[in-house]
């Protein structure tokens, strides 16, 4: 899961749309503002990237997002620690 910003919001959602079956899931969470799932590695994160940039979307933050079960094992792992 990526969270994906942008200063134009429309492109991107022309751009998300036409991506194709990589994408598993996107939702805009707020204007401007998209979680993204895609099937596949850096490269296809890489592909999306130049496909909001080419439809004009002006991308400002491409960030991974940390999935539930990885914030459980990493508080989890802490508690331990302590």
């Amino acid at each position: 899961v990526y969270g994906v910003d942008v200063q134009k919001a429309e492109p991107a959602r022309r751009a998300i749309a036409d991506f194709g079956p990589r994408i598993v899931s996107s939702e805009e969470t707020t204007p401007g503002h998209f979680e993204i799932t895609v099937e596949g590695g850096p490269d296809v994160v890489a592909g999306l990237v130049d496909a909001l940039v080419l439809r004009g979307a002006r991308v400002s933050h491409v960030a991974p997002r940390e999935s539930a079960l990885e914030a459980v094992y990493r508080a989890s792992a802490a508690a331990q620690v302590a």
